[in-house]
C-alpha cells in the first residue's frame, strides 16, 4: 500500500491484518473527549451525573409513610395473636340449687326467703375476667318477679368455675290487686291473683317451675388490651324445676340444674 493511502486513513480505523483477505477497515468508537456527539443519540454526560438529593419535606414524608406501615403491620400481627389465644367468649351460667325457705303464705301476700346456687364457668383458656357483681330475680310463671337478690364483685381465672349464692333475705310480695286507702283498684294484676297460694300454699308436694334471670355486667383481662369496656348481659334461666317432698314441708329444693342463656350483650365504657 501506498504512503499516500496511509495518510489518507482516518485516525480511528485500523486494517484487519488477521486474515490473508482485501484490507478491511474497523471502525473504533471515539472516546468522549475526541467527539461528545458519537454515537447519535447516547448521552455521554450520564456517568458524570450528579445523585438526585431529597429535600428534608420529602425525607420526612417518607418517614412517616414507612412507620405508618410498619405500624399497622404490627397492630395487625398482634390482633392476630390476640384473637386467636385471649378469645374473649361469654361465660356459662347454671343454676345449680334453689331453696326456699317459706315463713308466711296466704293468698294475698307471700313472705320468703330465697338462696339461689349459681355456677359461673370461664370458657376462655388465657383470659381472666371481673365481674361487677350481678342482680338475680325469680320469677314465677314467667310473669310474676318474687325476689330479688344480688351478688356481689369476683375475679375469675381463665378455665376456672366459680359457684356464687344469692341470697335475698325476707321478699314480701303482694298477689292481690294494688287498692287504695278506700279500697279502689289502681292496678289490676294480669295474672291470677290465687296462682302462686294454689301451687305453693295449698299443693306443695308437687313440681313447681320457675325462671331465673340474671344481670350480669362483667370484663375481660388480657396482657394486650385490657381495657376498661364492660359487657352487660341478661342471661335467663327458664323452667326451673323445684320438688317439695310433703305439704307441710317450708324447703324447696331444686331437682337438677339448669343452663342458661345469654342473651347479646353490649357493651358500656366505663369514664374514670
Amino acid at each position: 500500500m501506498s504512503v499516500t493511502n496511509l495518510e489518507l486513513q482516518p485516525k480511528n480505523q485500523k486494517r484487519d491484518t488477521s486474515r490473508n483477505c482485501p484490507e478491511t477497515i474497523i471502525d473504533i468508537p471515539p472516546t468522549s473527549s475526541q467527539n461528545s456527539a458519537w454515537p447519535a443519540g447516547v448521552n455521554n454526560n450520564a456517568a458524570n451525573q450528579r445523585p438526585i438529593h431529597k429535600t428534608p419535606c420529602q425525607k420526612t414524608g417518607s418517614f412517616v409513610y414507612g412507620t405508618a406501615i410498619i405500624l399497622l403491620v404490627i397492630y395487625g400481627f398482634w390482633g392476630v395473636i390476640d384473637s386467636t389465644i385471649y378469645t374473649q367468649n361469654q361465660p356459662d351460667f347454671k343454676i345449680e340449687s334453689i331453696l326456699l325457705d317459706t315463713t308466711n303464705i296466704s293468698k294475698s301476700q307471700i313472705s320468703t326467703n330465697w338462696t339461689i346456687g349459681i355456677s359461673v364457668r370461664n370458657t376462655n383458656k388465657h383470659t381472666h375476667m371481673i365481674y361487677d357483681g350481678f342482680e338475680v330475680n325469680l320469677l314465677y310463671e314467667g310473669i310474676q318477679n318474687l325476689c330479688i337478690a344480688k351478688v356481689g364483685n369476683f375475679n375469675q381465672g381463665s378455665k376456672n368455675t366459680t359457684t356464687v349464692v344469692a341470697q335475698s333475705g325476707s321478699c314480701k310480695k303482694s298477689l292481690m290487686a294494688d287498692v287504695d286507702e278506700i279500697g279502689t283498684v289502681i292496678h289490676s294484676r294480669e295474672y291470677p291473683v290465687d296462682s302462686i297460694p294454689d301451687i305453693i300454699a295449698h299443693d306443695l308436694c308437687g313440681i313447681t317451675h320457675f325462671d331465673v334471670r340474671l344481670q350480669v355486667r362483667y370484663r375481660y383481662v388480657d396482657p394486650i388490651y385490657p381495657g376498661k369496656n364492660w359487657v352487660h348481659s341478661k342471661v335467663l334461666c327458664e323452667d326451673v324445676k323445684i320438688i317439695t317432698p310433703t305439704k307441710r314441708t317450708q324447703h324447696l329444693q331444686a331437682i337438677s340444674s339448669k343452663n342458661c342463656r345469654v342473651k347479646t350483650p353490649w357493651l358500656w365504657v366505663r369514664v374514670g
